[in-house]
């Protein structure tokens, strides 16, 4: 370090390594002689032994040191390390920038003062466990507390300095880097680095009041994406740099560089000792106190369909979901017959004076295992592995590198385990690694996938509300009569999903099985019209998914998050079927969802076949392709009644007077029946606006413009078939 800097830690040094730290003892030389045969040693040697480290850190007899793996070493080595010089780096919370020396450090002073509140009870935590009592009650604002200081122990560290430590705009180069540069030239910032360091300030100065209005604050105040994450860390978890859950890796196009593409975060962990362990678990996963409410446990399914197997596949769950731990109990509610039931005198209002009272779980040696692998498989990217002792390390490095497993992400975590192996041949295992190299088979534009995140914030940065004239969530509402509950809209998100799979399934299944063509689409048929009885709102988000498949075949969403991959694209918000959303009231219902179907295989079918349909087809394939979009559908039954009047009308008048044996009908492409039909949408078209008297004059061209374009696609009068 130069002169002048300042080792600062991401891990607290006092309360967290010291409760793996241990005296140093300089290694005895052999020819010392080291007693004097009556039991009494010799004075320690006050000489210094120089460490692993770069620079050889001093040790001296008697200083707190850590085990540890030294990391940035080649091969990897087992090293005791200084305790106030590890985890950690020089002036990483300093802004140099201010002119005022008491400034430049104000973020690392902040965080001595909520260390040291969160001191002690961590404290507390600790002599609770080594007095072997089962409960540790915390007041609410001790909690928070709690919550807070572990995500600071994430967003302190090195990954976050990395990601910010730039002075100015153009080398921010993270994931969110279009909107974070937005950001940065909307409130005036220069440096990424400025934003962090204030970031950082924000959650600790934040008075996390019972009532929550500290959500809106933080949101107004800070970057909103990691302050959504926070909210998140607090609200979506329950009593570190690691977490535990499914995660999916893809090689982006260009750079052919392995990028992690989706995960969610089920546990987090916080080591306290070697001996106890904070965990955090997602409000996703069951929690059999509340789930024996039928409705809490519909929404929680959903939730996690939504945050996990509409990412990763049906049936993906937690590897640690038996974990034997429970949601605490508060002092304002009781469980009685395995539910909480809120006590008589709670008047519904939450209070500072809360309490919360937290087990202590006891883990079995199989359930300590998977913690410390995803303990050790979030290693690759560090510097240190701290331990206790180097038996039990041994123990836990033998159990993980041996137990058979896939590996796919970068090169580098390849690299980081044969290194631990050659450490573990070091130690005195002869045992030989498993594991086995997998590649990400998707190839993905990385820049694309970028810009659909950024335009899915943007968009719902703005239209959230559902009151933006003809947004997505707009017509939604429209869908739901005006209801756009959460609980609705989630609802139907999960059922679509669940619909567009069954499809899927269904239609792979009979087909590997040699199913008879005809049953198949007999299964079609009957699974289509199951559909259509479906609440028009959760058919139109079918649907939607529907055309992003038929514009893209090979369209899957594991990807990333769906809701994403769709509300950023706007060829799943936008599209010609959302005008039924307006004029529902004047469709029969059960012919709603038939037009939205009609209009969205036709727009999505035209698009990606490049048909025009009102020219001559050339060909006996285009003439297919006109045939099967022309006339799929007649005009007799739109659900429209005062169209579907005219439609018999104009019909019967194309008969009579033989209107569709006119010479520009001529085309061989059409037989009578074709001609008939082209003809009546013709005619009724022309009058459309005559009969639709009731409807708005502006609402009655747009309905005009879909319905002939592609729900029942009509000659445009240029063409030679128009009149």
């Amino acid at each position: 370090m130069t002169s002048g800097s300042q080792y600062q830690h991401f891990v607290p040094q006092f309360f967290l390594l010291r409760n793996f730290a241990h005296n140093f003892e300089p290694p005895v030389d052999p020819g010392t002689d080291v007693g004097d045969g009556k039991g009494k040693r010799k004075k320690k040697s006050k000489k210094h032994v120089a460490s692993c480290d770069k620079g050889n850190l001093k040790r001296y007899p008697g200083d707190k040191v850590v085990n540890n793996v030294n990391m940035q070493l080649t091969p990897y080595a087992i090293d005791e390390s200084p305790v106030n010089r590890i985890l950690g780096l020089p002036d990483m919370y300093r802004d140099n920038l201010k002119t005022i020396k008491a400034e430049q450090n104000e973020v690392e002073k902040k965080f001595a003062h909520i260390e040291g509140e969160a001191q002690r009870v961590f404290r507390r935590i600790t002599k609770a466990y080594d007095d072997g009592a089962k409960v540790v009650s915390l007041m609410r604002p001790e909690r928070d507390l709690l919550r807070k200081f572990l995500f600071l122990l994430k967003f302190r560290g090195p990954t976050f300095y990395t990601r910010f430590s730039h002075e100015d705009i153009e080398s921010y180069c993270a994931d969110d880097k279009e909107e974070f540069q937005k950001y940065m030239r909307k409130n005036n910032f220069t440096r990424p680095f400025e934003i962090w360091l204030r970031s950082l300030k924000l959650i600790m100065e934040l008075d996390m009041d019972p009532e929550r209005d500290w959500k809106a604050e933080l949101m107004q105040k800070m970057y909103r994406l990691d302050a959504v994450w926070f909210i998140m860390h607090v609200d979506g978890m329950y009593i570190y740099n690691i977490f535990e859950g499914p995660n999916s890796f893809a090689q982006d196009i260009h750079t052919k560089e392995i990028t992690p593409t989706a995960y969610v975060n089920l546990h987090e962990f916080g080591p306290i000792s070697s001996k106890l362990i904070l965990v955090l678990r997602s409000s996703l996963l069951p929690v059999p106190e509340e789930d024996s409410d039928p409705v809490l446990r519909r929404q929680r399914e959903r939730n996690h369909y939504a945050a996990v197997e509409d990412v990763f596949g049906e049936g993906t769950k937690s590897v640690l979901e038996d974990l034997p731990i429970a949601k605490p109990q508060n002092s304002y509610s009781e469980l009685i017959g395995g539910r909480f039931i809120f006590n008589s005198d709670f008047t519904g209002k939450l209070s500072k004076k809360d309490k919360f009272y937290f087990r202590i779980f006891s883990l079995g040696t199989d359930h300590v295992n998977k913690i410390n692998k995803v303990l050790l498989e979030n290693t690759y990217t560090c510097s240190r592995i701290v331990f206790g002792t180097e038996k039990a390390f041994l123990c836990t490095l033998e159990w993980y590198l041996t137990q058979p497993k896939y590996v796919m992400g970068t090169a580098a975590l390849g690299q980081h385990l044969q290194r631990l192996e050659e450490l573990m041949k070091t130690m005195g295992c002869t045992k030989k690694a498993a594991w086995t190299p997998i590649q990400p088979t998707p190839f993905l534009d990385f820049g694309k996938q970028r810009e659909t995140r950024r335009m899915f914030h943007e968009y719902m940065e703005s239209h959230l509300d559902g009151d933006v004239e003809n947004s997505f969530f707009s017509t939604y509402k429209d869908f739901r009569d005006g209801d756009i509950a959460f609980d609705s809209f989630d609802t139907d998100v999960h059922q679509s999903g669940l619909m567009m799979k069954l499809r899927i399934k269904l239609d792979s299944w009979s087909l590997v099985a040699g199913v008879d063509e005809a049953i198949r689409l007999r299964n079609r048929i009957i699974l289509f019209e199951a559909y259509l009885r479906t609440p028009p709102s959760r058919f139109w988000l079918y649907m939607k998914r529907t055309r992003l498949q038929l514009s893209d075949p090979k369209h899957a969403f594991k990807r990333g998050n769906p809701m994403v991959e769709m509300l950023g694209n706007p060829r799943f918000r936008d599209g010609p079927e959302n005008i039924f959303a307006a004029v529902k009231t004047y469709v029969r219902p059960d012919r709603l969802n038939f037009l939205i179907y009609a209009t969205v295989t036709t727009e999505a079918s035209l698009e990606r076949s490049n048909v025009n349909l009102w020219q001559p087809a050339g060909d006996f394939l285009s003439a297919a392709m006109q045939h099967r979009f022309l006339l799929k559908y007649a005009l007799e039954t739109p659900g429209l009644s005062e169209v579907e009047k005219l439609a018999v009308t104009m019909e019967k008048l194309v008969v009579d007077k033989q209107m569709h044996r006119q010479g520009v009908f001529s085309h061989q492409d059409f037989d009578d029946d074709d001609k008939v039909e082209i003809m009546t949408r013709i005619l009724v078209r022309s009058r459309f606006k005559n009969v639709m008297v009731e409807m708005d004059a502006d609402l009655v061209q747009r309905l005009q413009d879909v319905f002939f374009t592609y729900t029942y696609p009509t000659p445009p009068t240029t063409s030679q078939y128009g009149v």
